[in-house]
């Protein structure tokens, strides 16, 4: 049984611990919130991007001609795998990773990670990573920029066939969900794509290179923005579960305290018991 000292370090350690996790809990909704307005700006632009691909398809007779819209038919394929940088964030990194295991088909896959856990994780598994620094920052988006031009261009010469990215998608901050996005051939909509527009708009210099500066531009947007989100999903799952082990945590103080508080009790018990028995021992004599 736990003497008084002992529970009394106990609810010292378990205060201390509920203390750290309150002050991750609030870091984590701060990132959160900044990470929040980044995802809302660079959604709408991607989605203005995506409708002006749209608009210019439904204008081309043969969109399909352009390579980015046109599917290859190499078998092999790029993985992207979207991952945390840090723990304490509930099951995230676990589930993007078993998806991942899922996706990836090793003898015709090339895999790229981001993300310190996934790498480590891809490590531990001994599969053959290629890490990218990607993060939600104007840094961040550079480098995402250049590797869109090296995806394009080896999708170009048909040195893959698909650019696929495991990610969790976010919907709110106690919503989130992981995600196979396929990003390359890029997805039109036929509806769209077979609308009668012909001659409505003047491309210069000429339509295909219009659609091959917006398909960069809503690669490299879309990644970003996925990026974010990625980021913005990390820090939910963390807030909430920074959130559940400080309310366990005054849990766990409650019960010791009560217990603590029954220890005391007995020892005065036992201390007044011994107190009565001496001075009846002392009046009988």
């Amino acid at each position: 049984m736990s003497t008084e000292r002992d529970l009394r370090d106990r609810i010292a350690s378990v205060k201390k611990t509920q203390k750290m996790t309150g002050a991750m809990k609030m870091v984590a909704a701060a990132k959160f919130k900044q990470l929040g307005n980044k995802i809302q700006a660079f959604s709408a632009y991607a989605d203005a991007i995506n409708q002006s691909i749209q608009t210019v398809c439904s204008d081309l007779a043969h969109h399909n001609d352009v390579a980015v819209f046109k599917p290859n038919h190499s078998p092999l394929r790029k993985v992207i795998v979207l991952g945390g940088d840090r723990g304490l964030c509930g099951s995230f990194n676990a589930s993007v990773f078993k998806q991942a295991l899922t996706t990836i088909e090793t003898d015709k896959d090339t895999v790229f990670s981001v993300g310190q856990k996934s790498r480590g994780l891809f490590k531990s598994q001994r599969i053959d990573a290629h890490d990218l620094k990607w993060t939600a920052d104007s840094d961040g988006f550079q480098l995402i920029q250049e590797q869109v031009a090296s995806f394009l261009t080896g999708y170009q010469q048909g040195e893959f066939g698909e650019l696929i990215v495991v990610r969790q998608a976010f919907y709110s901050a106690i919503r989130i969900e992981v995600q196979v996005e396929t990003l390359l051939p890029i997805s039109i909509n036929s509806a769209a794509a077979n609308a009668s527009m012909s001659g409505r708009y003047d491309y210069v210099p000429s339509q295909g290179a219009v659609l091959d500066q917006l398909a960069r531009q809503y690669l490299t947007t879309k990644l970003f923005q996925w990026v974010a989100e990625n980021r913005a999903g990390e820090e939910s799952s963390r807030m909430n579960a920074m959130e559940s082990a400080t309310t366990n945590a005054g849990d766990m103080i409650k019960d010791l305290e009560l217990s603590y508080n029954r220890a005391r009790q007995s020892a005065i018990t036992t201390e007044l018991t011994e107190i009565v028995a001496g001075a009846e021992a002392l009046i009988d004599a």
